[in-house]
């Protein structure tokens, strides 16, 4: 789930298709993007919300531009542990794979 979450979209969506996986189980896995779309979302929301004046001048939402920057440091770390998560996914398989990974040839020509 988390390198569904945390990898790079590009890259995971293509090796998905290769390797043929139902894509229903593939959505269901990346339902915790919703911990980043909703922050990012009420960040937009208070920073559209802190730019409202009334005919004075004066912001109508004072409070907004601060709740933008909390919402902003909520994203930031949960793409930081999703982040972290995914290349944490990515050690441990390493480590428990190691054998089959060794295994397999060096191609020359790529090389």
């Amino acid at each position: 789930v988390f390198i569904l979450v945390g990898g790079p979209d590009w890259p995971v969506s293509v090796l998905c298709g290769i390797l043929g996986l139902d894509a229903l189980p593939i959505l269901i896995g990346t339902l915790p993007v919703a911990a980043l779309v909703v922050p990012t979302v009420f960040a937009g929301s208070f920073a559209y919300m802190g730019s409202i004046e009334n005919e004075d001048g004066v912001d109508l939402y004072p409070w907004a531009d601060t709740m933008a920057a909390v919402a902003s440091a909520i994203i930031a770390a949960c793409m930081g542990l999703f982040t972290l998560s995914a290349a944490g996914a990515v050690k441990d398989t390493f480590e428990k794979n190691k054998e089959k990974i060794d295994a397999i040839p060096i191609d020359e020509e790529v090389k």
